[in-house]
């Protein structure tokens, strides 16, 4: 007996022995995450704009496009002086415009006489670009160029075809003849009144051709955005995510500051201000102080951006003096404050450490030396995040500086800093939200001995990379902090004694809120005020409005939902003009539980009208299944008439659409068959969780399958045949909303299983109609769920009434099986990197983070393309005959790949119908 037990142990100690000196991995990053061009940008932190042009002879700030080119005459022009002056005051980028809107060229272009070569500046022979391009190369900073879109003087500006050819071939020469440019501004200026289309897509694909390394910016990006403002600051919260998809329509600005914390794209802000009141210099105009950049700087950098500050050469080709005293003065101020960390003084702890505290990689003592590259991460799967500041003697400070190592995602949401007071307490002297590249905080001075960094809420286990304290005696401060908050949350409603307000109406069950306002008036509505009010005086009711606080407008008043309707949302969007498709469809991950509500009247009015009628009990049908069916609340408009009652006629229309309803859905035909599922929770014999509950009414017993699960089937043997053509399906949604695709498949007259409805979220109640089937055995297959997908209830009726289209196309080319088979010969430089996302049969399940490769591979070989089905998307189905041919409608470019040799074609004698610029022109020859 001895002999077995001594087995098991020396087992053990090997597994553990082998167990201690593996190294736990780096956290996963959380997508999206930046490219390594995006990476390089935002470290650079600062870049000159350098606005310079006719405008700045003439005083001007939008020149006509019609001023004599022998205006630009700038005698004492210096490029070298610019880059200097960049670099002497920490600024690593300086961009140029190349053309502004008048039009006029700062380089000798080939398609225009509008340029420095009709100009008397070097005799016609002057390139400013090419001067700014060779000086900056020099001084090893990079170089940016901005082509203004609007030309006020080009002819054919107003004919969409031809000026985007002329603007083309002007972006080509600026690309092609000046060395590496490393940001191309664009900002899609148009006049007004024109109708010249331009076609955007097109330029940022020609960039992205001529000049990979650039980053593109932008409205929306795609590489940087707008900050929404022309005044160098971003908002308190600063996400570098966004979803571009938000691009059409009208700029959302307060979305452009902020960013999206659920954005799919990564794309940081660049805040664009002048050191002038103009973009160009004017001699009556002073640049703003020391302090003013200082300020700008905190609200920008400080607030996750990169500061693009434009200061003009004058009319001499210099930047003046003035402005370089000015610069020279931040310089100082920058440098007195931050040159130092406080923070490097002291003893450094966290409340936990990735890999333990003897793991080097991510020991909390990293974060006080400078840099993203290295970072303090908490144990996994932990979630009380501290970070603790020893330093055993006392030290004052006013200024917080925190980094995110972006390249691994942002992540933090939300943190505050606590410091020991005199009484030996933590005391909170400052919170904040986002962090990213850089946040710095400024707070009235504090004197302590401990300080707490805790973050509160993160996208994933949060990261730090620098924390630095520091101390700011030029910035003014408000010295004052209020400590002191009322409480009220003890307050209760005890049988009415403590209730300022007496209830005359009784329990008001909703309160429906529309923030209607009538044009041309500007009162601010307290909207806040008023929920806070309401939810003191009726804690039971629920709130109606565009996004809640309790339940949302579904986007139309229609009566009808999204076919996908998600009760969750984010109401921190709810800033800005109304998104409709967000408000019809939800948000799969929502932060808040708002379901919608559908609005629709039984008249064609909204108030009764004696020359109106109402809809028919049919179309009542129709708005039943295309809201209650659709996860929603049907409010129907059934309005008084002038009599003080409900219309005869509106009475009668309700009543056959009760009894049309009644004669669908009170009966349930899976009530006769024998239901089973694929597995249960507990096992078969756990009763509570049983899938016959399915098939009793009520959301509050339901099936569950059984933990970490990823096979969800339920099945109905009915034993006889049956017909039907309409299904009900319902979710425990006080467990929460989780379902996200799932579809129904029967038997067939050959008994194979045959698919004959798909959906996808489902709720509250979800309805679907298909074309009537006759079958003996049913299957609901959950395709995709949040978490362990929970079925409350399941229907399955017959609609004599509705007409449904009994058309079905089942055919599908299916090319998921053919894998890509690896090349056997790797390059030493990696231009390509080959994934075919081929997955064994024993782990089908299995879940890739395909989207973190690519971006990853993109950090590390921004030079490599990516082979993959779908090039860098790794949804949808692979449709062998869409990849072969490609989608001429398509919105990406994805070239095909032939893994097969083809032998070179012979020499052929090649001639054309035309060629452009003639038969002489080499550079269009068919040829």
């Amino acid at each position: 007996m001895k002999k077995p037990m001594t087995i098991i142990i020396i087992s053990i100690i090997s597994h553990l022995t082998i167990t201690e000196s593996l190294r736990e991995p780096p956290p996963v990053p959380i997508f999206p995450l930046p490219t390594a061009r995006q990476l390089e940008w935002q470290l650079s932190e600062m870049a000159l704009f350098l606005h310079f042009g006719l405008n700045t002879f003439t005083g001007d700030e939008w020149g006509s496009g019609h001023v004599d080119p022998s205006v630009f005459n700038p005698t004492s022009l210096n490029a070298t002086q610019w880059v200097n002056v960049a670099k002497e005051n920490g600024f690593s980028r300086v961009v140029l415009t190349a053309k502004h809107h008048d039009g006029f060229c700062l380089w000798p272009s080939e398609y225009t006489d509008y340029s420095v070569k009709s100009s008397p500046w070097r005799n016609g022979t002057g390139d400013v670009v090419g001067e700014l391009a060779d000086a900056a190369h020099k001084a090893g900073i990079d170089l940016g160029l901005y082509l203004s879109p609007w030309d006020r003087h080009e002819v054919t500006y107003g004919d969409t075809l031809e000026y985007n050819e002329y603007y083309m071939a002007q972006m080509t020469e600026l690309l092609t003849r000046y060395g590496n440019v490393k940001e191309v501004f664009e900002d899609k200026g148009k006049g007004e009144g024109v109708d010249t289309e331009y076609f955007f897509q097109s330029w940022i694909s020609l960039i992205q051709q001529l000049q990979p390394g650039s980053v593109i910016f932008s409205n929306f990006g795609p590489d940087i955005r707008w900050v929404g403002n022309e005044e160098g600051y971003a908002s308190t919260t600063c996400w570098s995510l966004l979803n571009q998809s938000d691009a059409a329509g009208p700029v959302n600005l307060r979305y452009l500051q902020g960013g999206d914390p659920l954005g799919h794209d990564w794309v940081p802000p660049e805040c664009d201000v002048s050191i002038r009141p103009g973009w160009f210099w004017h001699p009556s105009e002073l640049p703003k102080s020391a302090t003013n950049l200082l300020e700008l700087y905190y609200n920008s950098v400080g607030r996750n951006c990169l500061l693009l500050l434009n200061v003009p050469p004058n009319s001499s080709g210099l930047i003046s003096e003035e402005d370089i005293i000015v610069l020279r003065e931040f310089t100082n101020l920058k440098r007195s404050i931050f040159s130092y960390n406080l923070a490097k003084n002291a003893i450094v702890s966290a409340s936990s450490t990735r890999g333990g505290s003897n793991d080097t990689r991510f020991t909390p003592n990293l974060i006080i030396e400078e840099g993203i590259f290295t970072y303090w991460a908490p144990r996994r799967n932990e979630y009380h995040w501290e970070i603790y500041l020893d330093f055993q003697e006392l030290v004052m400070f006013n200024v917080l500086q925190i980094q995110e190592p972006i390249q691994m995602g942002q992540r933090i949401v939300k943190f505050h800093v606590d410091v020991v007071n005199e009484h030996g307490e933590w005391w909170e002297v400052l919170s904040g939200t986002t962090v990213g590249y850089r946040r710095l905080l400024q707070f009235p001075s504090v004197q302590t001995q401990r300080v707490r960094l805790v973050i509160d809420k993160s996208r994933s286990d949060p990261l730090v990379a620098y924390l630095g304290l520091h101390i700011d005696t030029i910035s003014i401060i408000d010295n004052t902090k209020s400590k002191t908050t009322l409480n009220l949350s003890s307050i209760t409603n005890s049988n009415g004694s403590q209730v300022p307000h007496q209830i005359i109406y009784g329990n008001v069950k909703e309160v429906f809120e529309d923030k209607g306002k009538g044009e041309g008036v500007d009162t601010e509505y307290f909207f806040q005020s008023w929920i806070s009010l309401i939810q003191q005086l009726q804690p039971g009711s629920v709130i109606f409005s565009n996004f809640g606080p309790d339940i949302r407008w579904v986007g139309n008043e229609e009566g009808y939902a999204s076919t996908t309707c998600w009760s969750l949302l984010n109401q921190s969007d709810a800033a800005g003009p109304v998104n409709l498709r967000y408000l019809q469809g939800g948000d799969p991950l929502g932060h808040d539980w708002v379901p919608p509500e559908c609005d629709v009247s039984i008249r064609p009015g909204w108030f009764w009208h004696p020359s109106e009628l109402p809809k028919s009990a049919t179309n009542l049908l129709e708005l039943y299944y295309n809201s209650v069916g659709r996860n929603c609340l049907l409010l129907l408009n059934v309005p008084p008439n002038s009599s003080g009652l409900i219309s005869e006629e509106d009475i009668l229309v309700l009543r056959q659409f009760t009894n049309l309803k009644r004669s669908i859905f009170s009966h349930n035909l899976a009530k006769n068959a024998i239901v089973s599922a694929s597995s249960t929770r507990g096992g078969s014999n756990d009763t509570r969780f049983t899938p016959n509950l399915i098939i009793e009414e009520g959301i509050f017993t339901y099936w569950a399958p059984r933990r970490n699960e990823y096979h969800w089937e339920i099945y109905l043997d009915f034993q006889e045949l049956v017909m039907f053509n309409v299904l009900q399906i319902q979710e425990p949604i006080q467990m929460g909303q989780r379902i996200v695709k799932f579809h129904v498949d029967v038997v067939n007259e050959h008994g194979e299983w045959w698919e004959v409805l798909s959906g996808t979220t489902v709720g509250y109640r979800r309805l679907l109609q298909f074309p009537s089937v006759q079958t003996q055995r049913l299957r609901l297959v959950i395709d995709k769920s949040r978490s362990d997908p929970l079925v409350a209830y399941l229907g399955l009726h017959i609609d004599t009434i509705s007409i449904i289209d009994n058309t079905k196309s089942k055919t599908t080319l299916n090319l998921s099986s053919i894998t890509n088979s690896n090349g056997s010969q790797v390059p030493h430089q990696i231009m390509e990197v080959f994934e075919d996302s081929g997955k064994g049969e024993d782990a089908e399940d299995m879940q890739y983070f395909f989207e973190n490769w690519v971006s990853l591979i993109h950090q590390l070989q921004p030079g490599s393309v990516i082979f993959s089905n779908y090039g860098q998307t790794s949804d949808g189905w692979q449709r062998g005959r869409y990849l072969q041919g490609g989608d001429p409608l398509g919105h990406d470019w994805v070239l095909p790949e032939c893994d097969v040799s083809i032998r070179s074609v012979k020499d052929a004698v090649v001639s054309a119908s035309s060629t452009r610029g003639g038969s002489n022109d080499a550079r269009f020859t068919s040829r």
